[in-house]
């Protein structure tokens, strides 16, 4: 895991990031429905405990991405944190996801390859795994109705029953995706 600070190459991972929010520039943590329609991706959201990925996770995530050929990522920040670095560049391997766990595990980064063909959007609480179908689940370890039911599941018991509060919220906003 490295700094990225060619501020040309900074400004574009975060104009990358920048096109599939819904606010631009505002470090706004929502996808844009008409950039996943336009792409075809879904969304699911689940819970983060330990860090961004616990290390099952990150047994299962590195696989899952190295099968289909990707060699590494970049995570972007989704909020100020100046003086820290605004970007990484990972390797898909293990010793890099546990070390931005480590390093970013309570901070927002979204991690994408270069041509956007999945991303992971990271808070302390929760994450949002994205892309196509067949890499969403991959990246989940199971089928995507089911995360769903189970992060619905995690956001009652946050939201202690009351209505509209915002990990409800999260739950049924990407349903349709």
């Amino acid at each position: 895991m490295k700094p990225i600070t060619d501020p040309t190459l900074v400004n574009r991972y975060t104009r990358l990031v920048d096109e599939m929010l819904v606010l631009k520039g505002t470090y706004e943590r929502d996808f844009d429905p008409a950039w996943l329609r336009r792409h075809g991706w879904k969304v699911v959201p689940a819970k983060s405990e330990i860090s961004h990925f616990s290390p099952e996770e990150i047994e299962r995530n590195v696989p899952a991405l190295t099968s289909t050929g990707f060699k590494d990522c970049v995570a972007v920040a989704t909020e100020v944190l100046d003086p820290l670095p605004a970007c990484y560049r990972l390797a898909i391997s293990k010793e890099d996801f546990y070390d931005f766990n480590r390093e970013c595990g309570l901070l927002g980064y979204l991690l994408m390859d270069e041509d956007r063909s999945w991303s992971m959007s990271c808070y302390a609480t929760y994450k949002l795994l994205a892309g196509p179908t067949k890499t969403v689940e991959a990246l989940l370890g199971k089928p995507i109705a089911v995360a769903r039911e189970e992060f619905l599941a995690f956001a009652r018991s946050l939201d202690k029953g009351l209505p509209n509060t915002p990990f409800s919220k999260m739950a049924s906003r990407y349903t349709d995706t």
